[in-house]
């Protein structure tokens, strides 16, 4: 964990159980600097990870990556196995920086710039996310609407006789 991309070579410390609160007042209220600070607890990120797996074997998580930009964190989850939601293309060049293969990587916002999408499948993303659409749902045009039935329906989703059509999941570039 320690070798980690965005972990390694910074600055950890062991702390134990009670010592969070003494750590964060020596950093407080050291002359050395008075800018914010973030504190990356491991052991607890490692933990809830595993907990996860092994309450949810078959479940790959997604990290949504708009919740934390932190590079220290964002490795730690990499090196964990989370695979990552991203909602730009800024969010997929920090995952792909922490060494992270396309492959584990959704392009999940759904107001996505056409030159996102572009770079997306530029770098070998795989997995497009498509919000649900049903009828009556505000479209742009007809003519998107109808655009995401077909690939619906390429997807192997069916729009049914009351024009209803599913959540599109997984989609290819």
């Amino acid at each position: 964990m320690l070798g980690a991309p965005g972990i390694n070579g910074k600055r950890v410390t062991v702390l134990s159980k009670d010592g969070l609160t003494d750590f964060m007042r020596s950093i407080i209220f050291s002359k050395e600097t008075k800018e914010p600070f973030y504190i990356l607890d491991l052991s607890a990120v490692t933990t809830l990870m595993h907990r996860w797996t092994r309450a949810l074997p078959t479940v790959q998580p997604h990290y949504a990556v708009k919740c934390n930009l932190n590079l220290n964190f964002l490795g730690a989850m990499a090196a964990l196995g989370s695979n990552f939601d991203c909602a730009s293309q800024a969010e997929i060049e920090s995952i792909l920086s922490q060494g992270v293969s396309p492959d584990r990587i959704i392009f999940a916002n759904p107001c996505k710039a056409e030159s996102h999408i572009k770079y997306a499948e530029s770098v070998g993303l795989a997995k497009l996310g498509v919000d649900i659409i049903e009828a009556g749902f505000p479209a742009a045009s007809n003519d998107d609407f109808e655009a995401v039935k077909t690939i619906a329906k390429e997807v192997g989703n069916v729009v049914d006789a009351d024009g209803y059509l599913p959540v599109i999941y997984g989609l290819s570039l």
